[in-house]
């Protein structure tokens, strides 16, 4: 399905998703990367699991991306902490920042929750994590390059999303899903929320 056909057969979705989600954001900025709520299907879970479903149309459903989505947890690790990109709060001891709430939105958009871990590759169990988010420059991804999320500059180059295991289902769910909220303007609002100022992150 092309960008296009995927942006037009979303249109009306997205907006009822922005009107509620902007909502839940505001709601769980003390906790990020809460993922769903538990209970009943609600208005707002329907209308993701329908964006869920046309994004992932067609990526392959590989033993580590079905086990994420049946468990309904990505587990999520992130380099050691690099403010505003990933660290800990101060006052509820939660992992916190950009890249946190980024994984937030993939899960969400997943149909599952974020697990994260701040610090290195593993989870906190001590697996490998389902994804890992790799600094600037970070030659880290196996069996791939990892996705390109975030480009810093003074050459310390592409910031990247790297699937656990080199799992070409997860490494395809997180493109489609980077895709998504690059055209809805997600990712640009949460962008905007932690870096103010233009070259901020340099």
């Amino acid at each position: 399905m092309t960008r296009a056909a995927l942006a037009a057969a979303l249109a009306a979705a997205v907006v009822a998703f922005g009107a509620v989600g902007c909502a839940r954001r505001d709601e769980a900025r003390g906790a990020p990367g809460r993922g769903l709520p538990a209970g009943g299907l609600t208005l707002s879970q329907e209308i993701l699991g329908k964006i869920s479903a046309r994004v992932l149309d067609g990526v392959p459903q590989t033993p580590r991306l079905r086990q994420a989505r049946e468990s309904g947890v990505l587990h999520v690790a992130l380099s050691p902490s690099e403010p505003p990109f990933q660290y800990v709060d101060g006052d509820t001891g939660a992992p916190a920042g950009f890249n946190v709430d980024l994984a937030g939105e993939i899960a969400r958009i997943l149909g599952v929750k974020s697990n994260v871990t701040i610090g290195g590759r593993d989870d906190a169990s001590g697996e490998s994590a389902d994804v890992y988010f790799a600094g600037a420059g970070e030659d880290a991804c196996a069996g791939g390059e990892g996705t390109p999320y975030f480009y810093s500059g003074r050459g310390k180059g592409w910031r990247r999303i790297c699937a656990g295991g080199g799992d070409e289902g997860v490494a395809e769910a997180v493109g489609r899903v980077l895709d998504y909220l690059n055209e809805t303007g997600i990712y640009a609002r949460l962008y905007r929320r932690y870096f103010h100022e233009a070259g901020e992150h340099i």
